[in-house]
């Protein structure tokens, strides 16, 4: 499959996920039966799984490819790069979970101590980036 025929195919799966909203906007904003509203509910479902069915088979079929072709993520460099990330991020999660809940266990500040988890993962992505920098 072309990448213009890929793409087609994408923006017709996003198109469908937004358009499908909008039967159920119309029916709920007029005063109908619930009957009515139902099946604006059913055709927004609807929709949205034909968008998001689009939207996985055209993603699919490219990550097959790669694949197959070793391009992209699936290239030597990037598979070994993966392989010590995986090692690095077991341990590391685990460290941060422990961490996290030591934490809020010992403060009870859990509307607080949540924020440790965005931290950690830009922290991690940082992580990752170094590795794959090196692995270059």
């Amino acid at each position: 499959m072309s990448f213009k025929k890929r793409l087609e195919i994408i923006a017709i799966g996003v198109a469908f996920c937004i358009v499908g909203a909008i039967p159920l906007f119309l029916l709920s904003s007029i005063e109908t039966e619930e009957m009515l509203q139902m099946a604006g509910l059913i055709c927004l479902l609807m929709m949205v799984a034909a968008g998001v069915f689009l939207l996985t088979s055209a993603g699919f079929r490219k990550g097959a490819y790669d694949q197959l072709l070793q391009v992209g993520d699936f290239t030597r460099e990037e598979k070994k790069a993966g392989k010590i990330i995986d090692k690095i991020a077991m341990v590391y999660w685990c460290i941060v979970t422990v961490l996290y809940v030591g934490w809020s266990l010992l403060t009870w500040n859990w509307h607080i101590t949540w924020i440790l988890w965005p931290v950690a993962g830009i922290f991690f992505g940082g992580i990752a980036g170094f590795v794959k920098m090196r692995q270059k």
